[in-house]
């Protein structure tokens, strides 16, 4: 609030400025008052197109191509000096009233100056600053490139698939963070970062063309990416999640132990602290935080349960994606032919992932599409082809609490949060809420002596604000997804995965998958 105010206060002497400058220019005092209008006239004035008006209305871009009017305004006043353009524009409150009060300060229109000398530099700064603009705006609203990072969606996509996100297929959600270096997302040189926090904008977003639906595959700021790593080889993993791994392990421990477990609050508690004494850390607001692409399974209202690796929406078996895969054992009696994996689109990293102290030849573990695993299971020397199944996490997978033992495999039945819906507030469902109503809806909750308060207020129900999806990797067992951090909040969705236009296998520019290129989604 004290941020908008002092923006207000330095307003007033520019506007008392500007007033005198449009009156110079043979315009109307009064004109330098209307929003949007006084950016028109500035444009007559100063002799450029008027459509510019229209980037103005884009946050990120706006306070750019403000600046341009600012300086080409001063122009037509005489002050073409780089200094005089400059401090002008820094300090827009001081010498625009400055100048405009000052007599010697004459209009002079741009098609009667003289065109100031112009240096090739000059020259080019002027044609980089509006290519940032205009690519800046594109991406920031309508197309954004991605690249793939891992392996969490094979074989619907792979490690080097280049794709663009469609920004207007859910609605395009305004920056919320407008001050950003332009193609930069949170960092240009870790950690240093390339964005700053104020002044921030609310979550907004344009009506799109339709709802994220059941299958999409769908871009999202990372959920749990409001805390990172400052760890140039673990900033890509979540905070959360490597801290619940700890808290498990030590809950593992007890049991092996023969010991009674200790409350899961003691097991969160040595794990979290164990991996602040061990990093340091930094948060991101939501639109930085790291982009996600999954699949989205469910929906607002639906009610999602997973049986032996089988998905199920509202009682019914979810459509299998083409290449889904998963995790198999391999048993075999003889060497087996690799040559045939590549061919049979099997890489490297499903098998390495599996396999990380090397392959026993006799059983192995890979992952691999129902269509990958009946040519394995045809291959002679091959005994059986079996499905892995995950034991229970329960601290490391949602909603991380011993008294529901779910799997990777094996869980729910839960129902995916819509906007308006109401829940109890209970001790045993808490767990499932509690990171929406705390970090996604910004409430505040406690739970003191039995009795939970939400905002300070005895609460037994609770009423969401957003919609929520749910997402997993199409790589069923080697996806960080929603069944490790739960629900994706609707202010986190980017975008819908829109095509392939490159893809780039393991042996670089030798190695260009042309059969992926204007693959769509």
């Amino acid at each position: 609030m004290a941020f908008w105010i002092l923006c207000g206060l330095l307003l007033i002497p520019f506007h008392v400025g500007l007033w005198k400058l449009f009156i110079k220019a043979g315009r109307k005092g009064w004109e330098s008052l209307i929003p949007l209008y006084d950016l028109y006239v500035i444009q007559k004035i100063t002799g450029k197109p008027a459509y510019w008006v229209i980037a103005c209305l884009f946050p990120g871009i706006n306070l750019v191509v403000l600046f341009i009017m600012v300086k080409n305004l001063y122009g037509v006043f005489g002050k073409n000096r780089w200094t005089d353009q400059t401090l002008g524009v820094l300090l827009f409150f001081v010498f625009t009233p400055l100048w405009g009060f000052d007599p010697r300060v004459q209009y002079m229109p741009a098609d009667q100056r003289p065109a100031p000398a112009r240096s090739k530099i000059r020259e080019w700064v002027d044609s980089a600053v509006y290519a940032v603009v205009a690519v800046t705006i594109l991406k920031s609203y309508f197309l954004e490139a991605y690249k793939i990072p891992t392996s969490s969606m094979e074989e619907t996509m792979l490690i080097g698939d280049f794709l663009f996100v469609n920004k207007t297929a859910y609605g395009i959600r305004i920056p919320m963070t407008p001050l950003t270096v332009p193609f930069t997302h949170s960092m240009l040189t870790f950690p240093v970062r390339s964005f700053l926090e104020w002044p921030s904008i609310p979550y907004t977003r344009i009506p799109g063309m339709r709802p994220v639906k059941n299958g999409d595959i769908f871009v999202f700021n990372f959920p749990e990416g409001d805390t990172i790593l400052l760890d140039p080889f673990l900033y890509a993993h979540s905070y959360y999640d490597q801290a619940r791994k700890i808290a498990q392990q030590y809950r593992d421990n007890d049991l092996a132990a023969g010991l009674n477990p200790r409350p899961d609050e003691v097991y969160f508690s040595l794990g979290f602290s164990e991996i602040r004494r061990r990093f340091s850390l930094d948060n991101r607001p939501v639109d930085k935080r790291e982009n996600y692409i999954k699949r989205c399974v469910a929906v607002p209202g639906d009610v999602l349960e997973i049986r032996d690796g089988v998905v199920y929406i509202n009682g019914a078996e979810a459509a299998m994606p083409e290449g889904l895969e998963q995790t198999y054992k391999v048993t075999t009696t003889a060497a087996v032919d690799r040559r045939l994996w590549r061919k049979w689109g099997i890489t490297r990293e499903d098998l390495e992932e599996k396999n990380p102290h090397g392959v026993n030849y006799s059983s192995f573990v890979v992952n691999l599409t129902r269509e990958q695993r009946d040519k394995i299971e045809a291959l002679p020397g091959v005994a059986s082809v079996e499905p892995v199944r995950h034991p229970p996490m329960p601290l490391v997978i949602f909603p991380h609490s011993s008294r529901y033992a779910w799997s990777l495999d094996n869980f729910g039945p839960l129902q995916i949060p819509r906007r308006g819906q109401t829940v109890r507030l209970t001790p045993d469902s808490l767990c499932f809420w509690e990171r929406i109503i705390r970090h996604y809806e910004g409430n505040t909750l406690e739970v003191r002596d039995g009795q939970i308060l939400l905002n300070g207020a005895p609460a037994e129900t609770y009423t969401f604000k957003m919609n929520y999806y749910w997402a997993m990797g199409d790589n069923r067992h080697g996806s960080l997804d929603s069944r490790f951090w739960g629900f994706v909040p609707e202010d986190h969705v980017v975008g819908k995965a829109a095509f392939i236009f490159f893809s780039l296998g393991d042996g670089g520019l030798k190695d260009i998958r042309w059969q992926r290129i204007f693959k769509f989604f």
